[in-house]
């Protein structure tokens, strides 16, 4: 077929095809930027006005979450539509790959879906109602979130307007009635899509979350939430409580050993579980070159590596990556540094020294400043004996087996020997 589009562009290959319609990823052919083509057969009942909408609708937006219309053609038998190519994840494919996201992570996906909807909705030309709100319609760039196919959009200039589109588990049921429909109805997909996210973040932050989709998916509209402007702002009061409460606090944490074998590994993700928990930010380094977390990650396949940090439950840890480390580390946080055994030079705002009753008589050498000395594997009788040798106070760890379950116990220790000896 010999027209202007294929003069301009060349196929490079065919994303869908259907009777109706043909998705293509082309590249402009002097510029060799890519672009997504959209061919619409005219004789199907597609092409009018679904798409020519579209295009128009498109036209007039500019939003960086929205992309933009570049080309549009006709001939006889086709409808043309060349939009901006929004290449990245799909927010489907990101929660199958990432069975935990932050707490952080989630308020941050939502509070942008909310923004692009309430420009949708309060936007110049009137309301546009998206209308097909699902994770396979939401992208990743980078940090940006893209908002991709807008064939089921429509602005709302009368207030009857009836849509059967929609997809069934996200579409209102008004939608999938054939009813009227309005900004409500995006928000009942919205809540839909809350819902789905929250499965994947703690189980505290999903109960608080839990009334605002409730309320967003209620099947009257009469009760459901009124406008997308006043759930984004249950959100908002959610995410500033939440900050409040996060405890961020850059510091450093060193924990060294008598000697080899002492458990400070053991000790160090426990800290790390117990202050994540605690509602800090903390974060793990393996300083001995041990590849403590590789051989872990390797060992447990439900552990996940996200820009070079390993999260499981309450704890993450930073991999060794040579000389990325420096890149990987968080700007923000409390970070344990395990280091084994006490190395000849380091630095940290805190040090704990690990020892247990196999090597608990190598004192510590004249000129170290130990800010807090934990006994691992010692009998309460053989705890008080060290105190007295070090003439000061000693900490006995009550092990378990699991570093990152935190018990009662180990909470006590923890938030007691942390005010004392590192001020937190």
């Amino acid at each position: 077929m010999k027209n202007c589009i294929f003069d301009k562009y060349e196929t490079v290959y065919t994303v869908y095809e259907s009777s109706a319609t043909k998705i293509v990823l082309i590249r402009n052919r002097l510029t060799d930027e890519f672009f997504i083509l959209k061919m619409i057969c005219k004789s199907s009942n597609l092409a009018f006005p679904n798409y020519f909408s579209e295009a128009e609708l498109l036209e007039g937006l500019s939003h960086p979450a929205i992309p933009s219309v570049i080309d549009r053609y006709e001939d006889d038998g086709y409808i043309y539509l060349v939009e901006e190519y929004v290449s990245g994840e799909s927010l489907r494919q990101y929660l199958q790959d990432h069975q935990r996201i932050t707490t952080k992570e989630f308020f941050n996906l939502i509070e942008k879906i909310c923004q692009v909807l309430i420009y949708l909705h309060e936007n110049t030309m009137g309301p546009i109602l998206y209308l097909d709100l699902k994770p396979e319609h939401i992208f990743f760039e980078g940090d940006k979130l893209r908002l991709v196919d807008f064939g089921s959009a429509i602005i709302m200039n009368e207030d009857n307007i009836r849509s059967h589109s929609g997809t069934p588990g996200f579409a209102s049921p008004e939608q999938l009635r054939g009813d009227v429909v309005d900004e409500q109805s995006d928000i009942y997909s919205l809540g839909r899509l809350i819902r789905l996210i929250s499965r994947h973040i703690d189980l505290t932050t999903r109960v608080m979350v839990m009334p605002i989709w409730i309320r967003a998916c209620v099947r009257n509209k009469k009760f459901r939430t009124k406008s997308v402007g006043s759930l984004y702002d249950c959100i908002m009061r959610l995410e500033n409580s939440r900050r409040k409460k996060e405890k961020v606090i850059s510091r450093t944490i060193a924990i060294v050993g008598s000697d080899t074998g002492v458990g400070c590994t053991h000790i160090a993700i426990s800290l790390v579980s117990y202050l994540n928990q605690a509602g800090y930010r903390a974060f793990y380094r393996d300083e001995a070159q041990g590849r403590v977390l590789e051989e872990i990650y390797r060992n447990h396949i439900d552990w996940e590596v996200r820009q070079g940090i390993i999260y499981h439950d309450n704890f993450a840890g930073i991999m060794e990556t040579g000389s990325a480390v420096n890149i990987n580390r968080p700007q923000e946080g409390i970070l344990v540094l395990d280091y084994g055994t006490v190395p000849l030079e380091f630095e940290a705002d805190a040090t704990i020294y690990v020892c247990d009753n196999a090597g608990w008589h190598k004192s510590i050498r004249v000129g170290e400043d130990m800010d807090i000395i934990i006994c691992n594997r010692f009998s309460m009788n053989e705890a008080r004996n060290l105190a007295r040798s070090f003439q000061s106070k000693v900490y006995r760890y009550p092990y378990v087996a699991d570093p990152m379950h935190i018990t009662t116990g180990l909470k006590a220790m923890f938030s007691e020997m942390l005010k004392v000896g590192a001020g937190l």
